[in-house]
């Protein structure tokens, strides 16, 4: 979990990941939402036509499913610094925070000698390091990386140091040298969680996320995907609209009204007692809005 939050507008930078979840949390169960923490194992079609979702902790049937089950991090082996505490794997959320600080970038393929050319928008101070594999990055690559002042070490890395306040302080290497780093990035690609959403037969990309349509539907009817298993920036703010969007679509796909001219013109009018068409309890949260409380509270745990 991220220790502080960036690139969110209105959220403060020494946000945690976990505070950030909680009040997120927060926000949706007093729209009326239900919060679950089991692990879902299982998705499959039912009878109806409807999906059931099989987790750790019970069974879920729904008519719409939004997977966003992001990706996994490549992790080299440790030693390695504390995740946050100068080990960073999102250049988009935390570059900016090593503007005239020495930096490494860990890896040997391409991805990790882009991200250490890049890096030098940021800071003069930039090492590429293999640790003891050989770099798999294209010849064209490797004349990019000689054309730029970046300095790659092959050694391994065998100790870390840390300070008082659990940052990194510097690098141990196994021909004995020591190098002072403010923090890095660690390149070895990621793995799309994807699996639930092939169980469906959701369609792939090539690079392994879900493909989806501007709204984030699916190949498969009923099916989203949003955030860091589809295609685009993984950024939380990216994410969020994306996650916008597919509520709304979905919305309009529920929605019992406007009826269609042949709806009624096979059932006939709408009658007002048929109004509003919601869910008592979500009704009755929804009517818990009002201008001097605009956020209700959530439910209290039993």
């Amino acid at each position: 979990m991220m220790l502080d939050t960036h690139n969110v507008i209105g959220v403060t930078e020494d946000v945690s990941g976990n505070e950030f979840l909680e009040t997120a949390q927060h926000q949706v169960e007093a729209y009326g939402a239900d919060v679950r923490r089991g692990m879902v194992t299982e998705a499959a079609r039912t009878a109806d036509g409807r999906i059931r979702l099989s987790s750790t902790d019970g069974d879920v049937v729904a008519e719409r499913v939004v997977f966003a089950t992001g990706f996994s991090d490549g992790h080299a082996d440790p030693p390695l610094p504390r995740t946050g505490r100068g080990l960073h794997y999102c250049l988009h959320c935390d570059a900016y925070m090593f503007v005239d600080e020495s930096v490494y970038v860990m890896g040997h393929g391409e991805g990790a000698a882009h991200v250490a050319m890049i890096m030098l928008n940021f800071t003069d101070e930039v090492d590429l390091l293999t640790r003891g594999d050989d770099p798999t990055w294209s010849d064209e690559t490797d004349e990019l990386v000689d054309a730029h002042p970046v300095d790659v070490v092959d050694e391994d890395v065998t100790g870390i140091e840390k300070r008082e306040d659990g940052w990194l302080e510097a690098l141990e290497f196994e021909d004995g040298t020591r190098r002072e780093y403010r923090g890095g990035f660690a390149m070895y690609g990621s793995e799309y969680n994807t699996a639930l959403a092939e169980s469906l037969g959701c369609d792939l990309n090539d690079d392994g996320t879900v493909a989806v349509d501007d709204h984030g539907r699916t190949s498969v009817d009923d099916v989203f995907a949003v955030g860091d298993v589809v295609p685009g920036h993984n950024q939380i703010p990216v994410a969020m609209g994306q996650g916008a969007k597919t509520g709304i679509q979905i919305h309009m796909d529920l929605r019992a009204f406007p009826r269609s001219l042949d709806e009624i013109r096979e059932s006939g009018a709408v009658d007002r007692a048929e109004t509003p068409a919601m869910d008592p309890g979500l009704r009755e949260t929804a009517r818990s809005f009002r201008a001097d409380d605009p956020t209700p509270e959530a439910p209290a745990d039993d």
